[in-house]
């Protein structure tokens, strides 16, 4: 009898545990950084399991969401564009325009890279904003006039960064069509280029601040209609907002171990001591990548669009003095950005806030360079760069074969700014030394000449920790070399605990 009931016992424990690892929601790895099990970790989050439960059911309800508010299912969007500016002083009206027709280019250039079509554009000119009514009652029938004559438009496109939930609305039933902002805009445009997971994360998280506003909106415009029949109820928006919320937290934290993972290697790298590293940042379009790939000669694709590079790429390079150095390519910066969007980038933006140098690429042919410059000055600001990086930063005016030649000699700004042509090769060498002395100085390298026998245990130890730049033949003793290498400090003492350092300057 006894030993029944230790068998029934034993049986209903192992029944209980079977009914919990059936029913347990599957947990994302987080115990360990290698490279394999974040990308099934940041795998999960993006596509998490069937058996994940209430964690499916979330990533569902971000789904609907995203077809709902982005419009993706869509495919292409037929737009008329509206460019807003805001000006307090009539007397700047003329430059001011200047500035909008630059701002509405640089929209038109955002729906260009989406390939989606453009059937009229217009300025929209105002002495202030007008609170719930962005648009006065005289741009907004001047555009009702320009959408009556074109049938074909899907969509009104208001190329400010982010609208309210009254200024849409407003809007909407003006034009009788769906109006999208600029937030929505840039957030099609990472949907089309992310590529790597990470990217794909990164992108994720840009767009749950947008959806949840969204969400808010239209739950304030149910409250607002109590007896519409469209009612959607209390609980359907508060289950998206808690799905929003945990999706979110889930990505912060696959995007966490992304960013300790990048630790790891970068100390490795620091440990090694022999790659240092140069961020290159600019204005989205501006050519980084060009300049790289003209750098490094690697087979980058540089493409004429804007936001073309979301990933953190890093592709090694040789200075004059054969030193190897690492360029990293970064996103761009564009103006008018909601800070959401710059946040979710924090980690590949991160790359430029740890590297040895900065190159800054401004495109000098770009007629509004100036607001260019000031924008990604603003945005490295917010990244709390170290002062010394700012101090160091090397700009380049890039695309100076596309300025007219008069201009060049007042291009360069006093020696503040060095005038390239990454497609053309001009001005790359003297990049090249400038990156070289700041590398030097940054790193605390300097040149030492070593006396040794060729092939010696000091030659072979030399040729394979540091870099050698140049190699003589001593005139007093042919059987000896002297060697001029790249040294760190560290490298330096290492040498010195294993050889004899015959001479240095």
């Amino acid at each position: 009898m006894l030993a029944t009931m230790r068998f029934l016992k034993l049986w209903a424990q192992t029944r209980i545990l079977a009914f919990r690892a059936k029913a347990m929601p599957i947990r994302p790895l987080c115990s360990d950084h290698t490279p394999n099990q974040i990308d099934k970790l940041l795998d999960w989050v993006l596509d998490p399991p069937n058996e994940a439960g209430e964690t499916q059911a979330h990533a569902q309800f971000h789904r609907e969401m995203v077809d709902h508010y982005l419009k993706q299912a869509t495919g292409r969007e037929h737009l008329f564009v509206v460019q807003p500016l805001f000006y307090h002083d009539p007397t700047l009206h003329a430059s001011l325009n200047s500035q909008g027709q630059c701002k509405l280019d640089e929209t038109l250039a955002l729906v260009r890279t989406l390939e989606w079509q453009v059937y009229g554009h217009t300025l929209a000119e105002q002495t202030s904003a007008l609170g719930d009514n962005l648009l006065s009652f005289d741009n907004i029938q001047r555009v009702k006039t320009a959408l009556a004559k074109l049938p074909a438009v899907s969509a009104v496109l208001v190329s400010t960064y982010n609208l309210s939930q009254s200024q849409r609305h407003v809007l909407e039933e003006e034009f009788g069509l769906p109006v999208l902002d600029r937030y929505h805009l840039i957030l099609q445009i990472f949907h089309r280029h992310a590529r790597t997971r990470e990217a794909k994360l990164q992108v994720t998280l840009s767009e749950i601040p947008y959806l949840k506003r969204r969400l808010y909106q239209d739950m304030a415009l149910e409250n607002d209609n109590k007896h519409s029949k469209q009612r959607m109820g209390k609980l359907y928006f508060e289950k998206r907002v808690t799905a929003m919320k945990k999706r979110e937290k889930q990505i912060h934290m696959a995007l966490s171990k992304v960013k300790d993972q990048r630790a790891v290697l970068r100390r490795e790298r620091t440990k090694q001591g022999r790659f240092p590293s140069v961020a290159v940042v600019g204005y989205t379009n501006s050519g980084k990548t060009s300049l790289i790939q003209a750098l490094t000669g690697d087979n980058l694709e540089p493409k004429d669009k804007l936001f073309a590079t979301l990933d953190v790429t890093v592709h090694q390079g040789q200075l004059p003095n054969l030193a190897p150095v690492l360029f990293v390519d970064t996103v761009g910066f564009i103006s008018d950005i909601p800070t959401q969007l710059i946040a979710s980038f924090a980690s590949t933006l991160e790359d430029a806030t740890l590297a040895d140098l900065i190159i800054h690429v401004r495109d000098i042919s770009h007629p509004d360079t100036v607001e260019q410059n000031s924008n990604v000055l603003k945005t490295l600001q917010s990244l709390d760069l170290p002062e010394s990086l700012f101090r160091s930063m090397i700009v380049v005016g890039n695309k100076v074969d596309k300025v007219p030649s008069d201009q060049w000699l007042t291009l360069n700004n006093g020696g503040a700014l060095i005038p390239i042509s990454a497609t053309q090769g001009l001005g790359l060498d003297f990049l090249l030394g400038r990156v070289q002395q700041g590398i030097m100085l940054a790193t605390g390298r300097r040149y030492v000449r070593v006396r040794c026998r060729q092939g010696s245990e000091e030659y072979l130890w030399l040729h394979k920790f540091v870099t050698v730049s140049e190699t003589q033949v001593d005139s007093n003793d042919f059987n000896y070399v002297i060697l001029k290498v790249v040294m760190s400090q560290r490298e330096m003492e290492q040498f010195k605990s294993r050889h004899r350092l015959a001479h240095q300057s």
